[in-house]
């Protein structure tokens, strides 16, 4: 989040760490990055980039997934 300029949010964890959801601003937009673990070296990752309720940036969200399979 930081390497993208995210500013952090909030943040979650349940079923002993392996379920984790951060939440930032960059600007207008809210973002979230889910992750769950599904095995020992598998974890699903989804990111999500909303400028308001009806209004979506996809390719910002394809973006930041991007770089977090890079440095994975």
């Amino acid at each position: 989040m930081t390497d993208e300029g995210i500013v952090p949010d909030a943040s979650s964890t349940e079923n002993g760490g392996n379920k984790r959801e951060l939440k930032g601003k960059k600007g207008d937009l809210d973002v979230t990055i889910e992750m769950e673990q599904k095995t020992d070296k598998t974890t699903r990752v989804e990111v999500s980039a909303r400028k308001n309720v009806a209004e979506w940036d996809k390719e910002y969200a394809q973006q930041v997934l991007q770089r977090i399979v890079e440095k994975g």
